[in-house]
């Protein structure tokens, strides 16, 4: 989470493929009547963290329960070494009947830099489908489950593939829709924050062949473009409600933001590292009683001319380059 100052002292976080907010509220003065800017941060901290948890622990069982061997060598991305879960396959898939457990022993630092212990269990409603299957849905648990010093508790999370039966990929694209309900216990004592969540997942270029394979061949995720609406909620440290409102945005897997730009993958693996953010969308953020922040974050597409994302508080819109 980095934190970047603009004019008129507003301040903006900006996460990884997760989420981007700002602050700002009058504070008062008795010799001057001019706002001064709200640098609170908690809220937007502690909900992206709960935000990548929970797309993390989905993204996992997606490629467990499409894959066969017993390991996770990769995260679902075919290969692509930035997006492996581990150097060697220090986490392992066991499956019995319907549940597939992950499990990452004492401790397990993959590619994309966070280091995971514990397991990660789904129970699956259709033995022998795929998260790609119309109709395949997954529950996940957790046993002592930690990602970066933060304890994960899952109360609750399912993911079901919503996609029609017989679908044709030419016309309809694959969908999922989730919930969560997540308690997290955050890292070095920093308390509990809780996360709740319903959204629908699609994905947009399912109609690419070098994408969606049909239902024999597992995704080619490494070129996958993802579309998420819907809303989530929860409450922060401080005991404070939050509440955020996902309309259409978009995360492409072949678009890395490296070197202070976006960079579009046509050939894989790739020697580009770096984080997915969205790249199209709004997200209409509301921490606690004050002002909804409405964050676009682009138009959608994967070049250098789209590393501006806005802000809007109050009528008031305000532009920054990625960080």
């Amino acid at each position: 989470m980095k934190a970047i100052k603009l004019t008129k002292g507003i301040v903006i976080l900006a996460a990884s493929g997760a989420l981007l907010t700002v602050s700002c509220k009058k504070k008062e003065n008795p010799t001057s009547t001019t706002p001064t800017p709200d640098t609170e941060t908690t809220t937007a901290s502690q909900s992206s963290t709960a935000e990548n948890i929970s797309n993390d622990i989905q993204n996992i069982g997606g490629q467990a329960t499409s894959n066969s061997s017993g390991q996770l060598t990769t995260y679902r991305n075919n290969g692509e070494t930035e997006f492996r879960l581990e150097s060697s396959p220090c986490a392992t898939v066991s499956i019995s009947g319907n549940t597939y457990s992950v499990n990452f022993g004492s401790g397990c630092t993959g590619f994309d830099g966070r280091t995971r212990s514990g397991m990660l269990v789904y129970t699956v409603n259709m033995p022998g489908a795929y998260y790609r299957t119309p109709g395949f849905s997954f529950t996940v648990t957790s046993q002592s489950y930690v990602v970066d010093g933060n304890a994960v508790t899952i109360n609750n999370k399912v993911v079901t593939n919503t996609t029609p039966p017989g679908f044709n990929p030419a016309s309809t694209n694959l969908t999922w829709s989730v919930t969560a309900n997540l308690s997290i216990n955050l890292a070095s004592g920093a308390g509990t924050v809780t996360y709740n969540t319903a959204r629908t997942h699609t994905l947009a270029n399912t109609s690419d062949t070098t994408v969606y394979h049909g239902q024999s061949t597992a995704i080619s995720w490494n070129k996958a473009h993802l579309i998420i609406s819907g809303n989530s909620n929860g409450v922060n440290t401080k005991g404070e409600n939050y509440t955020a409102v996902a309309t259409n945005l978009i995360r492409n897997f072949d678009c890395i933001y490296s070197s202070g730009t976006l960079n579009q993958v046509t050939s894989f693996p790739s020697t580009i590292f770096g984080p997915r953010p969205y790249i199209g969308g709004t997200l209409a953020y509301t921490p606690g009683t004050r002002s909804t922040r409405t964050i676009n974050f682009g138009n959608g597409t994967c070049s250098a001319g789209n590393n501006t994302v806005s802000v809007t508080i109050n009528n008031n819109t305000y532009s920054f380059t990625r960080p």
